[in-house]
């Protein structure tokens, strides 16, 4: 038994009201449950009962034992002494409040509905990688639809609280924070630190302020320390320039380059390797003024890619590493690239700016642009697919994507309106 889902069972009258009595004898009728608590306090406030004819109004506390109250510290606490229901699972001591008067105790052992129980532990027990995989065909299509859709919003939410993180550490610098956030999605997962790692190294106007891409590319790929120990004798001829220019600006602005040994190649096609993805960072920076003002003036899917079409040099449309010849050349930034900027970086952006500057309309105009992008195609989304669950757009897979990461595979099948609908036979 647990406390959340006897909170789920007082909440949506889930057991026998029927001839109800409190453990002192006291008839008990229940107008109103009461409205949840999300923050300290009693569990349900503004309950309207009739305990012995007389009408209460105030909180319900819920515990699976009455000796939890004595375990949470609601002992002695004033918060409490509103408290005019205590509903438990058993009941093993009896409860007073700060005055000596005792509060009142419903238990539900044996009125909660046994079938309800029985699919409760069958949901959060199961091992399927979607517990609900049965019930799910069978759940209201309109249930479904809005609860993907307050899930898509919930994780772009999530992503925006660690982006607000990082623009508190930066002291409110959106140009640092752009340029800080883009390198790490430029790292593809396996490099995504040692690219925040060099973008916190150097101030984005600095780079800003030179006027080619040839420097941009020596100072980000010094400080990436992909140019060679300084001492080291180089073959490569464009590799030689960029290190003599990065020796020129390192000692010009003071730069220290990010320890050697961050990078990874493993399991990685060359158009993602550091070099390549390096190289796009530069070429964006050196084409892009404003970047804050612009990213957030990105309305669509078109707006997204051209923003995106990023020129690098020509030494990288023929090469993926140094010295390293690429028989077939390869855009900066491909779809799929995009798109990763686009979801955990772009919107998350424009999420924060509408929360900051309290602008609603930049957040409906995120929402659009992700429904705007195709869906994700991953090994998770793939399971999905298996069970016949297909989503038509980057909301529905990001929706589906949080849903199983915060919810299926936690088993908080009672925070979930789907988990919601199955337990209270509303399918």
């Amino acid at each position: 038994m647990r406390e959340d889902f006897l909170h789920f069972v007082w909440q949506y009258q889930q057991f026998n009201t029927h001839s109800l009595t409190t453990t002192q004898g006291h008839p008990l009728t229940i107008l109103r449950v009461g409205k949840l608590n999300s923050h300290a306090g009693p569990d349900f406030y503004e309950a309207h009962l009739i305990l012995d004819d007389v009408r209460w109004i105030g909180q319900v506390e819920i515990h699976l034992t009455t000796s939890d109250w004595l375990k949470h510290g609601h002992a002695g606490n004033l918060h409490y002494n509103n408290v005019i229901l205590h509903v438990v699972y058993e009941e093993t001591i009896k409860i007073y409040r700060t005055d000596g008067s005792e509060i009142p105790c419903l238990v539900l052992k044996d009125r909660i509905f046994p079938n309800l129980s029985l699919l409760f532990n069958q949901l959060i027990t199961h091992k399927d990688k979607l517990p609900c995989s049965f019930h799910w065909p069978h759940v209201s299509p309109l249930v479904k639809r809005k609860w993907l859709e307050t899930l898509s919003v919930e994780r772009i939410e999530s992503k925006t609280a660690i982006l607000k993180e990082h623009y508190t550490l930066l002291n409110g610098d959106w140009e640092q924070l752009a340029f800080q956030r883009l390198a790490y999605n430029m790292g593809l997962i396996i490099n995504t630190e040692p690219f925040l790692q060099v973008a916190r190294s150097i101030d984005i106007k600095k780079l800003q302020r030179l006027q080619n891409l040839f420097q941009i590319e020596a100072i980000l790929f010094g400080q990436a320390n992909l140019l060679g120990e300084e001492e080291e004798v180089l073959s490569d001829e464009y590799q030689i320039k960029l290190k003599n220019e990065y020796l020129f600006q390192k000692q010009k602005y003071d730069l220290t380059p990010i320890p050697q040994g961050q990078w990874r190649y493993m399991r990685m096609r060359p158009s993602g390797f550091p070099e390549k993805r390096m190289a796009a960072l530069a070429g964006f920076i050196f084409q892009t003024e404003h970047i804050k003002s612009k990213i957030i003036q990105l309305r669509s899917k078109a707006e997204l890619y051209a923003f995106f079409d990023i020129r690098t040099s020509l030494y990288w449309k023929n090469h993926f590493r140094f010295g390293k010849m690429s028989t077939q050349t390869s855009t900066a930034a491909g779809q799929d690239l995009i798109q990763r900027i686009a979801i955990n970086f772009v919107i998350p952006f424009q999420f924060l700016f509408s929360e900051i500057y309290e602008l609603p309309n930049v957040k409906e105009h995120a929402i659009d642009l992700l429904n705007d992008l195709e869906a994700e195609d991953n090994l998770l989304i793939r399971d999905w697919k298996k069970m016949g669950i297909i989503p038509i757009s980057a909301a529905e897979s990001q929706s589906l994507i949080h849903l199983k990461n915060e919810y299926c595979d936690k088993r908080r099948c009672l925070s979930c309106s789907i988990g919601h609908s199955i337990l209270r036979g509303n399918t």
